[in-house]
């Protein structure tokens, strides 16, 4: 069964600006997508357990941090950041 992922407002909004700031605009996209694909299917499989209920996922050039409701089945993802490369 699949997660639901979510965040609110400011979270896009610092994807947003992430996005437009990107020396490579496409990679963010592609790991935006990477990010959400594996937050749905596993969402703490390819994670770094960061401290009690948060969790951070890497996909170059992106970073999201976030939490897992499992009895709801909903993964909330409090925020993003840029990654190193490689």
């Amino acid at each position: 069964m699949k997660f639901t992922v979510v965040c609110d407002e400011e979270v896009q909004s610092q994807l947003l600006g992430i996005w437009l700031n990107a020396s490579d605009p496409n990679a963010v996209t592609v790991a935006a997508n990477e990010i959400e694909r594996l937050l749905c299917e596993q969402p703490t499989q390819a994670a770094t357990h960061v401290s009690e209920g948060l969790w951070k996922l890497t996909s170059p050039p992106l970073s999201a941090l976030f939490e897992v409701r499992n009895a709801d089945r909903v993964v909330v993802i409090a925020s993003f950041s840029r990654s190193r490369m490689g």
